[in-house]
């Protein structure tokens, strides 16, 4: 092999889309903060939760554990449901990514007292569903530029 074939095989290999937070630019997280949203909404009103006892709380944006895993439940949920031919990938979705990640989020995202109402993150505040999140994901990438 020679060192050219190397190099453009390497070069084959990079990723189409990056899904790591601290590597992404402004332009980067403002779409996939578009992405992040609509499907966690889509998410919280597909398997109904929401409420008082909620598995992902309205604040969920502000909790930098949540955002990190429900971005990898995010892309597990699309890579099991956009596959040519789906076999056990959409069982196996729900079995070994959804609902154990689910299971302890609130405890290891520190959200486990937040309600519909009060954010327990920084400073309790009022959340009306997703108030403030426009401000937050503003401010995210700015920070990035």
């Amino acid at each position: 092999m020679d060192d050219e074939f190397d190099d453009e095989q390497l070069e084959d290999d990079v990723p189409a889309r990056v899904y790591r937070w601290a590597d992404l630019d402004g332009e980067q997280a403002a779409e996939l903060w578009a992405e992040l949203i609509a499907w966690v909404g889509w998410f919280r009103r597909r398997y109904a939760v929401t409420g008082s006892d909620a598995v992902i709380p309205p604040c969920w944006f502000r909790h930098p554990v949540a955002v990190e895993e429900l971005t990898a439940l995010m892309v597990a949920h699309q890579s099991a449901y956009t596959l040519d031919e789906p076999g056990s990938e959409l069982a196996a979705f729900h079995v070994q990514w959804l609902w154990p990640t689910l299971r302890d989020l609130a405890v290891r995202a520190g959200y486990k007292r937040c309600s519909d109402l009060k954010c327990s993150f920084n400073a309790p505040e009022v959340v009306d569903d997703l108030d403030g999140l426009g401000e937050w994901v503003s401010d995210d990438i700015a920070a990035r530029r």
